[in-house]
């Protein structure tokens, strides 16, 4: 009898795979040509969202925003059931602040701050960034990656270091 038991436990999973597809499968799914048009009419142009993506329809409608740190880039958010996607839209290009920004290959200074100290290290930025966005830069002196924040000013510091003056 034990035996029985422990096959039917093992075939359980097995059996469960095509009841899980199917369900999936029956689930309604986010029409992709709506999802484009919110999205182009948030960013003022057309949005590229994958065709192949299958994503549970949205109960509510997505909430739509500007990916910091990435120009020409949205976030699409689904509460319910839970899913988020990036889209690129041409037309954010246009809209994007650009100024100051940093460009991929610009040469920065990486700032870190204290009470007593301040640290900067000279690094290679690896993509372009905005203010208020964070991109990867390379130490140039070690060949260490680092993700920074650009600040307003268009300067780049290592996240959660303050830049008060030294001392304080």
């Amino acid at each position: 009898m034990s035996m029985i038991v422990a096959a039917l436990i093992a075939a359980a999973p097995l059996a469960a795979a095509p009841l899980t597809a199917a369900l999936i499968a029956a689930a309604p799914l986010q029409d992709l040509a709506v999802l484009g048009a919110r999205v182009a009419d948030f960013s003022g142009g057309p949005a590229a969202i994958d065709p192949r993506l299958r994503l549970a329809a949205c109960a509510q409608p997505p909430v739509i925003a500007w990916r910091a740190g990435a120009p020409g880039t949205v976030t699409v958010d689904c509460s319910a059931p839970v899913w988020r996607i990036f889209a690129g839209t041409r037309a954010a290009l246009a809209h994007a602040p650009v100024a100051p920004g940093i460009r991929r290959g610009d040469a920065v200074t990486v700032a870190a701050a204290g009470a007593g100290y301040r640290v900067t290290i000279d690094a290679v930025a690896e993509a372009d960034g905005v203010p208020g966005g964070r991109l990867r830069v390379r130490d140039t002196a070690t060949g260490a990656r680092l993700s920074v924040e650009v600040q307003p000013d268009g300067s780049v510091t290592l996240p959660g270091y303050s830049l008060a003056p030294a001392g304080r």
